[in-house]
């Protein structure tokens, strides 16, 4: 039996933990907080930290796994290539991975590599912001190099902001450091989605539209790009991984359309992305995520699967605005009449706090629309369409 090591075990972790399960497989789970759902349904759980290469390392060492991967997380995946590459496993080289994970290093690959991008700073200490940010035009966004979820992103219109957020910005970042870049004027939505690499070329990707407020609200599929910008943003995607070196597996990408109607990629997470993207995207495409995933851990050759088109779906994000005692959710009668599937993250008495980064989120829905204008507007207005009931 191979023995397959997963890093991670939240709730949004069980269905690859499952899937490897039912197809045989012995597999450990790895991840600091032992109260974490995921182990429950592991054969062997650890409680290292996912980000802690040189333990993740000794332990795999010792439990002579046949594989290891990660799934919607971007601390772990930079652990998942460097144990990889230390055992011989299937994975990405480090230095890939690296420049995906670390956005400052990220934007510098852009640049060298004739890609469009924002202009930006990189910088350790707020005085070194402070006095470069005059080649930069406001709004700008702040972000930590190393964090994920949005967490510690903060749009900023003048230097006070910038004063102001700092602090909280790089709290996230354990690398402790800080880029700053112009904001992009978009046409239209940002896109959002999930695509599978291999071979040196994309196998799949399925992009939408990513709706937000204040916060993000989920993303429906599919976007309502037109076809010829699409193809330049996959021809896009596909030739960053080629030259940044990625060998195999899935990823997350965020994509924004300037409107200059440059393609202007966000970025691109080295593993799949989380709030159960790949479920809608599954339930509209028939792909199948979970096992590509475990094939590709495992060095198994990519096997091509027929994609169909099962309509419009979308993964939208509940979230509070305030915090309390989680008490269930009231939905619309619209909105309850899409609902295919429920993902909560908290249980009837648990604490709930307003919404600051994906961590906080209460949970996630998977809908299926009955016309694009429905789709855009629940997705547009989503905060409208249920309550959070707290204690």
């Amino acid at each position: 039996m191979k023995k397959l090591l997963i890093l991670g075990a939240m709730k949004m972790h069980v269905p690859v933990i499952q899937r490897a399960k039912e197809r045989g497989l012995y597999v450990i789970t790895c991840d600091y907080i032992p109260e974490n759902v995921g182990h429950g349904y592991a054969q062997e759980s650890y409680y290292d930290s996912t980000t802690d290469c040189a333990a993740v390392l000794k332990l795999s060492e010792r439990l002579k796994i046949d594989g290891i991967m990660t799934f919607c997380s971007d601390p772990a995946a930079y652990t998942v290539s460097y144990v990889a590459e230390k055992l011989g496993l299937s994975g990405n080289p480090t230095k890939s991975v690296k420049i995906l994970s670390e956005k400052d290093l990220f934007r510098k690959f852009q640049k060298d590599n004739g890609f469009d991008y924002p202009h930006f700073i990189c910088c350790t200490e707020i005085e070194d912001a402070i006095a470069q940010i005059c080649d930069l035009t406001f709004p700008v966004l702040i972000k930590p190099v190393d964090s994920s979820g949005s967490k510690g992103v903060y749009k900023l219109n003048s230097i006070d902001d910038v004063k102001k957020y700092w602090d909280i910005s790089m709290r996230y970042s354990r690398c402790k450091r800080i880029i700053i870049e112009e904001f992009i004027d978009k046409r239209g939505y940002q896109l959002q989605g999930d695509a599978f690499f291999s071979q040196g070329e994309l196998k799949f990707i399925c992009l939408g539209d990513e709706h937000a407020d204040v916060e993000p609200l989920g993303t429906s599929y599919p976007s309502v790009l037109d076809k010829t910008m699409m193809d330049k943003v996959t021809s896009e995607v596909e030739r960053c991984l080629r030259l940044v070196g990625f060998n195999e597996g899935g990823v997350n990408i965020e994509v924004r359309i300037g409107e200059d109607n440059k393609v202007y990629i966000v970025e691109i997470g080295a593993r799949n992305g989380g709030h159960y993207n790949v479920e809608a995207i599954g339930c509209k495409t028939g792909y199948d995520f979970y096992d590509h995933a475990i094939d590709s851990a495992l060095g198994f050759t990519y096997k091509s699967q027929p994609v169909i088109d099962n309509g419009l779906y979308g993964n939208l994000i509940v979230y509070s605005q305030s915090g309390g005692v989680f008490d269930g959710i009231e939905y619309l009668d619209e909105l309850k009449g899409c609902i295919v599937k429920e993902n909560l993250y908290l249980e009837k008495g648990d604490a709930v706090e307003p919404y600051h980064g994906s961590n906080t989120a209460v949970g996630v829905l998977i809908v299926k629309f009955n016309s694009i204008e429905q789709m855009l507007r629940i997705s547009d207005n989503f905060n409208d369409y249920y309550k959070i009931v707290l204690k």
